[in-house]
């Protein structure tokens, strides 16, 4: 964080997500705190990088192909310190990959434009991260045709599908679907696991690294 502030490319926001929701006509920051000068040192407001003058990020991905991600229209300035003074997601997402010498990552096709804003800061950490990881973004699982999966609403918690009587070879079945899995009718938690060797042992051959 000092020396992104020491490169002029940090800035004070004190914009709420209602505050953004309310003036965006889209998920992207549109610039509202930029110009205020707010003080960075101050835990009252969250810090954002400044992506106004940002190359096209370029990487590779094993599932997709090859990338190319304009930050200022797809991502605009985000978090890299929250208020109360927490680093943000991007930051430490980044820092940790590289600090515990990551060399595959596999996302969400909604993180690709994370992984450019990841790709981005790591310049400030003279590592060369786009040639040293692999990125696979798989399609997401959705409970409906608006609504992806996901922890934050409670989707197919076990607790919820206890609730519902939700047995566990129905449990694993959707599993082996969500997973694409050439067998989807699993009873038992040994041929489960048995399947997920196979998958295993198959993305090994893909990458040819070891997993």
């Amino acid at each position: 964080l000092q020396t992104l502030a020491e490169q002029n490319k940090l800035y004070a926001c004190s914009c709420s997500r209602s505050q953004v929701a309310a003036v965006a006509d889209s998920h992207i920051y549109p610039g509202t705190c930029r110009l205020k000068n707010l003080p960075i040192n101050s835990e009252d407001h969250h810090l954002r990088y400044n992506v106004q003058n940002s190359e096209m990020i370029e990487f590779d991905d094993i599932q997709r192909g090859f990338q190319k991600i304009n930050l200022k229209k797809d991502m605009g300035d985000f978090v890299v310190k929250r208020k109360g003074g927490l680093p943000a997601y991007q930051l430490v997402s980044m820092a940790e990959d590289i600090k515990n010498k990551i060399n595959l990552i596999i996302r969400g096709e909604d993180l690709l434009t994370s992984t450019a804003a990841q790709i981005e800061l790591s310049k400030y950490f003279n590592h060369d991260y786009a040639q040293k990881v692999q990125f696979l973004h798989h399609p997401l699982l959705s409970e409906s045709a608006d609504l992806k999966l996901s922890k934050s609403h409670n989707s197919l918690s076990l607790q919820k599908m206890r609730e519902h009587g939700t047995t566990k070879a129905q449990i694993y079945s959707f599993l082996a679907k969500a997973y694409g899995f050439k067998n989807n009718k699993i009873s038992r938690f040994e041929v489960m696991l048995e399947e997920f060797q196979h998958s295993k042992l198959e993305l090994k051959s893909t990458l040819g690294i070891q997993l």
